[in-house]
């Protein structure tokens, strides 16, 4: 027996070379050709193992053992036959790859001819792929008509068949009737009244079967001629006659012969009209009898068929009568007029019927039908939970039979509804609509129908190619089988119907009149010099807004309403994403009825949304006009002719409307969008004037250029009618093109277009202040704002050019200097101390005012020299002092900075400089060491100094350490709940951006409050302290920009905060950009002189278009009308007053002499001493609650103007006395303490105080022992409380920081005449045509 191994499956000794062996996972012992064999045939182990998994190939291991012994001859046997294998694959493997090498370049040049055909064929392809679509699908809608058709042919022939069996077999038994089928319809026509009286045709009736009878009724019908009568005598005239061919006005079947109100007289004129029409009613009263006798489904169709044909048939009677009534009652002079448009509105009031109609509809089905709504939209009840309270309220009328008809019982169940889609149609919750196809790529858009184009077609302009994006995508999934659906889809709500709606509310018209008559008495007031206006609708604009005639448009008679609107568009988030750089936005078109009080403008239900535009982007200027359109539409016939309402809340007999858009309200996008300007970068930016872009730091209102009516629609037309390059080019010049606005014969842009005070103040020049001037970041160290943050200065320029710059400065050459380069001037500015604007024109203007105030120079031979010897020989030394040696030293503070008393120094070479010292700072120093950031190369003009961009110091005003006290400081604020709070985190990157609510507060409040704390006991000459005073200047101005009432002190102390602000900003941040923001708050007072307090608009992010929830709010609200200016929340419980409290009172009243008996007894028989506790009051508009309601909401000032003292409300409770001359008299009283003031010595030291009402006041911590009664009226507003420590203050004790918070205040502290901007005048002269033109080359 051989020693040798065998395998366990064919028996064969093993070798490690012939015949090689492997284990698998049981650990057993086989050849590789066995256990290769059993792999394939998905066999386990052949020795009966525990394992009975099949093999596979990962479970084999090759055996790193020999188990057989072999001889060094066997070793080199195998080496060669493994070196002759790995050899003969080799070269196998090399003949492959060039083989493949070879198909590859041939398969790559046939890819390449195919991708090329592919190419010149795809567009044909996708072409007649879109042809073949649109006809196909036109072929299938032919062939369902043709099925249609065929299939009623069928029916019709089925019919005809058994009407032909049946009129057989029934011969006979008809044959003892008097009157036939057509005798009697004859004589029906002809005696209507004998229909239900005759026997002999009630036996006709009885005998003839309904089938046939239907059968004959359709054919006499369309076999019965109608002729149209040239004339007709009417009964009387209707006093709202209906317009012919108006879609909104069909025939509605009630079962009347000749109703009203186009009744006619029965006379030979009208006799073949009455007998055609008495027929149609016969034949609709036969049908709808005979729908009773079966039911069989097929027999109820052909009725319901038979019954619409008929009824389309008197509908046409019917519009003939309209016709000629127009015809024989209407001249052609009325006729050539644009016919009334007529909305019916009745629809809209049976939500709000609760008093009228029917009774049992009030008390039963109207209650049930609004807990099911109520139900469904506030609790979120599921559909089933309501239809079973709906089957419930069912249950309970069929309680009510015996106590009601039968006929009126039935009639209550048919409109109660039995499900939830039922009871929302009742009230008719889903707003009218239009729904349209939008483009992806143009936005433009068509109506929606089943014919809609596949592709755009829309032409930017005649000549240019149709847009051709596809509209529609098939859908598969909902029908299984091919539908087209669209992209995108707009909603467009019809405003007609939504005015309808709005008017139908309660509350709104009281509110309509009660502003109608309040300006009707404060329009003689307007004319005084300085007469306070509460609101954009007692501005002069409006007041003057006028018909073509002359007459004032708000002049209306008592049933009529004129309606001012302002149109704003704003895009925002709809995925809520707060991050600044957001990637989806759908874009708003909304307008605010402005002759709604200012607190209920912009509630959700009073503010009309036109329809939000699908994103994920904003359309262009141009493209928006495609949605402006539709609202041009909708408010044309408003003006031309108005539009009237059949019935609203106060005025059963209806009320025509007239509305205006007037004016547009967004941001400076917004308003360039739907105006039709450029954008903000073109070279007229502004939309008031024609100041160029390039003059943007020109403060100087009276050098701008006024925009008129006349020139914006001149380049408007011209731009409608260019092409698309011509458009741009005008665009460029003009900063013009079309809107479809311009289509209102009113509308005038450069009026009516203004920038609210959300956008342009607070996130645009309060923002661009702590950002962008200053710098806003507390992860960096703080700084003195010389330089704005994140900024670098510009490459050095060369020795040549800056020789260059010098000697043209010296001359006062203004051409050379426009020939100067931009870095070489900036340099020149630096080292002056002069502004260092964006544009080179700037620069030049301020190098100019230099020049112009040193006065004459006296040349010096040795600046002549072009380039002398020892120039040459010291190519290295640079023409001017580094960027290092130019910049103020300053002396930063190393912790807290001024407010912990460190010396702050700024030093600024101030002295005007003389011809010596002008030289000596230009001329090169030979001590100078070379920077080692400088690179040296050699150019045409000699040495050519050439730098890196230098790094400056990583600060901001608002870093860290001002941060975190702005933070403390916020902590220990007090603000009312009507003031959004900013965050404590403000400046941190993971807070976000601020919102505009946020950043008012954050600067008006709380940074002022810490600013003056810290920088407001520095010396006056110090940098701290005037960049103080700038901040503050424009948070008064944007205070005053904002409130709620004007006049035209208001204006002058706005324009001259707003002037002196961007003056001295320009002055103390030297390379701080001024932006169109900056102009247009210039322009701002021009708006509060011509329109009032400006309107503000807030983001509407979400407004649904008259959704069922916020339409809800009308049916839960009451109709109860409110106190006129103090609205009150009363609670259930009655407190009795305390004896002082009574005194109090007394005093009170006494102080006013309303009581005339000082005795105790009278007063006490005069004063009820038991009072009704309130939680709250609303005083103009603003609500105050009590000490232990809300701490926030009781912290008021008492008094009168600037002379006011703070005070905490602790009680407020209503008051019902006897009077003489009245019954009872009812009114709220106040229990309020005051804060104690602090001690005189204290007082002076007040810093606060000296910057007026910006700055507030500090205040002792503690309230007066006694407390006072007051009325609600002798409050002036709420203040921000804030408390200070010791260590803020010095002054040894805690205080309380007082700022008021009088949005309403009508007087103004001046602050002298306005400060005038000489930047532009100083130059003035000193250039000609041509210099401008070259200065405007950067």
């Amino acid at each position: 027996m051989s020693s040798i191994p065998t395998c366990g499956v064919c028996y064969t000794e093993v070798h490690p070379v012939d015949k090689p062996a492997k284990r698998i996972v049981c650990g057993h012992v086989f050849c590789t050709e066995c256990i290769t064999r059993l792999i394939f045939q998905m066999r386990p182990c052949p020795l009966k193992c525990r394992s009975g998994a099949r093999l596979r190939f990962r479970d084999t291991r090759t055996l790193h053992f020999s188990i057989v012994p072999t001889t060094e001859r066997d070793d080199r046997k195998a080496v060669a036959d493994v070196v002759k294998a790995v050899a003969s694959e080799l070269q196998h493997l090399e003949s492959s790859a060039e083989e493949n090498s070879k198909r590859i370049k041939t398969l790559g040049h046939r890819v390449t001819n195919q991708l090329s055909t592919l190419s010149r064929f795809s567009p044909i392809h996708r072409s007649g792929l879109a042809n073949q679509k649109d006809v196909m699908q036109k072929i299938w809608n032919a062939e369902r008509l043709l099925q249609a058709e065929v299939e009623r042919e069928k029916t019709l022939l089925g019919e005809l068949e058994a009407a032909q069996q049946k009129f057989l077999e029934l011969s006979q038994a008809c044959g003892s009737v008097k009157y036939g089928p057509s005798e009697s319809l004859d004589f029906l026509a002809a005696h209507p009244s004998t229909t239900q009286s005759s026997p002999a045709y009630s036996n006709h009736r009885s005998l003839t079967d309904p089938r046939l009878e239907l059968q004959q009724i359709r054919y006499d019908h369309l076999a019965r001629p109608f002729i149209r009568p040239l004339k007709l005598e009417f009964a009387g005239r209707p006093k709202i006659p209906i317009v012919p061919n108006d879609g909104n006005h069909r025939y509605v079947y009630k079962g009347i012969f000749n109703s009203t109100p186009y009744d006619l007289l029965e006379c030979p004129t009208n006799a073949l009209f009455l007998r055609q029409e008495a027929q149609m009613h016969d034949w609709v009263n036969r049908v709808r009898h005979l729908k009773q006798l079966h039911d069989d489904a097929n027999f109820l169709l052909c009725c319901q068929s038979v019954e619409k044909d008929l009824t389309s048939s008197l509908d046409r009677l019917f519009q003939w009568k309209i016709e000629i009534y127009f015809e024989q009652h209407v001249s052609p002079e009325k006729n050539s007029v644009s016919p009334l448009p007529t909305v019916e509105t009745t629809r809209y009031l049976q939500i709000y019927d609760y008093d009228g109609g029917d009774p049992l509809y009030n008390r039963l089905i109207l209650p049930g039908i609004l807990l099911v709504l109520v139900l469904h939209l506030v609790f979120n009840g599921s559909r089933g939970l309501c239809e079973v309270v709906l089957a419930l309220l069912h249950d309970q009328l069929d309680g009510l039979q015996g106590l009601v008809t039968d006929q009126r019982l039935e009639h209550l169940q048919r409109i109660l509804p039995n499900t939830i889609k039922g009871a929302l149609g009742v009230f008719e919750f889903d707003p009218v609509v239009r729904r349209f196809v939008v483009c992806s790529q143009c936005y433009a858009i068509v109506p929606k129908t089943e014919d809609s184009p596949i592709l755009c077609q829309y032409k930017e302009t005649p000549a240019s190619p149709p847009c051709s994006a596809k509209l529609t995508r098939t859908d598969h999934a909902t029908t299984g089988m091919e539908t087209r659906r669209p992209i995108k889809e707009y909603l467009h709500q019809d405003f007609r119907e939504w005015l309808g709606r709005f008017l139908c509310r309660p509350d709104i018209e009281e509110m309509l009149d009660s502003r109608k008559t309040t300006s009707r008495q404060r329009k003689a007031a307007l004319s005084q010099a300085n007469v306070t206006v509460h609101d954009i609708l007692e501005s002069k604009g409006l007041q003057e807004f006028s018909w073509p005639d002359g007459k004032a448009f708000y002049d209306c008679p008592d049933n009529e309403f004129r309606l001012f609107f302002a149109l704003s568009g704003d895009g925002f988030n709809p995925l809520f994403n707060r991050e600044a750089k957001q990637t989806v936005t759908s874009t708003g078109l909304y307008l605010f009825c402005l002759n709604l009080p200012l607190e209920e403008r912009q509630k959700p239900e009073n503010v009309y949304l036109a329809g939000v535009i699908p994103g994920p982007d904003k359309p262009s200027g141009t493209q928006i006009n495609h949605y402006i359109s539709l609202i041009v539409d909708d408010f044309l016939p408003f003006w031309n002719t108005g539009v009237r309402y059949t019935r609203t809340w106060k005025r059963p007999t209806g009320a025509l409307c007239r509305t205006a858009i007037v004016p547009v309200l967004a941001d400076a996008l917004g308003v360039r969008q739907l105006c039709g300007y450029g954008s903000v970068t073109s070279t007229f930016f502004c939309t008031f004037c024609w100041l160029p872009l390039s003059n943007v730091e020109n403060f100087n209102k009276s050098s701008w250029p006024q925009r008129d009516l006349e020139t914006h629609r001149f380049w408007a037309e011209q731009w409608k009618e260019a092409d698309s390059v011509t458009r741009e080019r005008l665009v460029e010049d003009h900063g013009i093109r079309h809107t479809p606005l311009l289509r209102l014969p009113y509308f005038d842009p450069p009026k009516y277009s203004i920038v609210d005070t959300m956008h342009n103040f607070f996130t645009g020049i309060l923002q661009r202040h702590c950002r962008n001037i200053w710098g806003m970041d507390i992860e960096v160290e703080d700084g003195n704002g010389e330089f704005p943050p994140g900024s670098s200065p510009p490459l050095q320029p060369s020795l040549y050019a800056m020789r260059e710059a010098r000697k043209a400065l010296q001359l006062g050459d203004v051409a050379a200097l426009t020939k100067s380069r931009k870095d070489a001037l900036w340099y020149l500015c630096l080292d002056l101390d002069r502004r260092r604007g964006r544009n080179k024109k700037d620069l030049i203007r301020e190098l100019l005012r230099w020049r112009k105030a040193q006065g004459p120079f006296i040349t010096d031979p040795r600046w002549e020299d072009t380039e002398t010897a020892e120039e040459t020989a010291a190519p290295f030394d640079p023409l001017f002092r580094t960027y290092q040696s130019t910049l103020p030293v300053t002396s930063l503070p190393s912790q807290t900075g001024p407010q912990l008393g460190g010396a702050i120094g700024y030093s600024a070479d101030a002295t005007p400089l003389t011809s010596s010292s002008f030289k000596n700072l230009f001329l090169p120093r030979r001590d100078a060491a070379v920077p080692p950031q400088v690179l040296v190369t050699r150019s045409n003009h000699g040495v050519s100094v050439k730098t890196k961009k230098h790094a400056r110091p990583n600060t901001a005003v608002l870093g860290s350490v001002i941060l975190k006290a702005v933070g403390d400081d916020m902590q220990k604020t007090m603000v009312p709940r009507w003031i959004s709070p900013a965050p404590i985190r403000a400046g941190q990157k993971k807070h976000g951006k601020l919102s505009a609510d946020q950043w008012r507060v954050f600067c008006g409040i709380h940074l002022a409050v810490t600013l003056i704390r810290l920088w407001g006991r520095q010396p006056e000459d110090s940098r701290w302290y005037k960049m103080l005073i700038n901040f503050l200047d424009l948070v008064k101005a944007v205070e005053i920009g904002s409130m709620l009432v004007t006049s035209r002190n208001h204006i002058d102390e706005y324009e001259t905060l707003m002037t002196r602000y961007l003056v001295t900003m320009k002055s103390l941040y030297k390379e701080a950009r001024v932006v169109p923001n900056h102009h247009l708050a210039l322009h701002t007072a021009d708006f509060l002189d011509y329109r009032g307090p400006s309107p503000e608009t807030h983001d509407l992010t979400i407004i649904h278009p008259e959704g069922s929830g916020s339409r809800l709010n009308d049916l839960l609200r009451p109709t109860a009308p409110a106190l006129s200016n103090v609205k009150k929340r009363q609670s259930k419980q009655s407190t009795p007053l305390s004896a002082e409290e009574v005194a109090k009172l007394t005093a009170l009243l006494s102080s006013e002499q309303e009581l005339q008996t000082p005795q105790a007894s009278s007063e006490a028989r005069l004063l009820n001493p038991v009072s009704s506790s309130l939680h709250s009051f609303k005083l103009r508009g603003i609500t105050y609650r009590p000490f232990s309601r809300s701490p926030r909401d009781s912290n008021v000032l008492i008094g009168s103007g600037s002379e006011y003292r703070p005070a905490q409300l602790e009680k407020i409770f209503l008051h019902r006395r006897e009077v003489a001359g009245e019954e009872v008299r009812e009114e709220i009283f106040c229990k309020i303490r005051f804060l104690q003031a602090l001690p005189l010595t204290i007082v002076e030291q007040d810093w606060f105080r000296q910057f007026g009402s910006i700055g507030g006041s500090l205040w002792s911590t503690e309230c007066e022992h006694e407390f006072l009664m007051i009325r609600p009226e002798s409050i002036i507003c709420h203040f921000a409380r804030t408390r200070l420590e010791e260590v803020d203050t010095g002054f040894g004790r805690p205080t309380f920081h007082v700022l008021p918070l009088d949005r309403l205040r009508t007087q103004i502290e001046r602050t002298g005449p306005p400060m005038k901007d000489d930047a532009f005048e100083d130059v003035a002269g000193s250039e000609d045509e041509d210099d401008q033109d070259q200065m405007d080359i950067d």
